[in-house]
């Protein structure tokens, strides 16, 4: 079959240190900028194993793996190709990293529902949008946002696994939300010009979301931020009755 993977980095693989560029490693996407950006150090940060797709090719599947680190949803719609495909693979990521600017983000009327339903209306308009592309059938598999049947409705898009981690790691409950990107920099280490004006019943959360995020990231399936090339044969294994 002809089998497209797009998403952001969880796509690629597996990711940890690299003592040296193997340029087969990553997708193409990724290869020149993280050579660029690593240029002259001995020890890298890349994908190690493909992943999904590697477990693909090896059943003979032809595939293209549009993928690439701390990409977005919308840069998903960009990358996807234009052309039919027997079946596409989508990795849904967070809303968090499509604001950059951290005043935009962070709301100082917002309660925490209203975080999530502002994250649930982005994912559902980024899920219509799938649904509008002529390209063949699209399966969603939850990363580091949990999918639920509600997103699809009213729409030609399926789910394949709505959550990776919960899949991967039976018994665990995935956050409602990822926020480490912006509560990392902001709240965690900031000097209070946020965090300061928030309600203390919202901070709470937040790091309790947080938290779920941090436990995650300790567990053997997983490499700091990314699923271990099991956590991606295990996927494997469970999506192979849509191919």
């Amino acid at each position: 079959m002809k089998i497209t993977i797009a998403g952001d980095s969880w796509g690629c693989g597996e990711w940890q240190n690299l003592s040296s560029w193997d340029h087969n490693l990553a997708s193409a996407q990724n290869t020149e900028n993280l050579k660029k950006y690593f240029q002259g150090t001995d020890t890298i940060y890349g994908v190690s194993h493909t992943g999904l797709q590697s477990y693909l090719e090896k059943d003979g599947h032809i595939v293209t793996n549009v993928s690439r680190g701390a990409g977005t949803n919308q840069d998903v719609l960009k990358d996807l190709p234009q052309d039919k495909q027997d079946l596409i693979f989508v990795f849904v990521t967070d809303t968090a990293r499509e604001y950059s600017d951290r005043n935009e983000f962070w709301q100082l009327d917002y309660t925490f529902e209203d975080y999530v339903n502002r994250h649930k209306l982005s994912i559902k308009k980024y899920i219509q949008d799938l649904a509008q592309l002529d390209i063949g059938p699209i399966y969603l598999i939850g990363g580091l946002t949990k999918l639920t049947n509600d997103l699809i409705e009213g729409t030609s898009i399926s789910i394949a696994v709505p959550s990776m981690l919960e899949l991967v790691i039976p018994g665990s409950t995935q956050f409602e939300f990822y926020f480490e990107k912006h509560i990392g920099g902001d709240l965690l280490y900031s000097k209070g010009d946020i965090s300061s004006k928030m309600p203390k019943e919202l901070l709470n959360r937040l790091h309790k979301e947080n938290l779920i995020w941090e436990e995650y990231r300790k567990h053997p399936m997983m490499i700091n931020d990314h699923p271990t090339r099991q956590a991606h044969k295990k996927l494997y294994d469970y999506i192979k009755k849509y191919i």
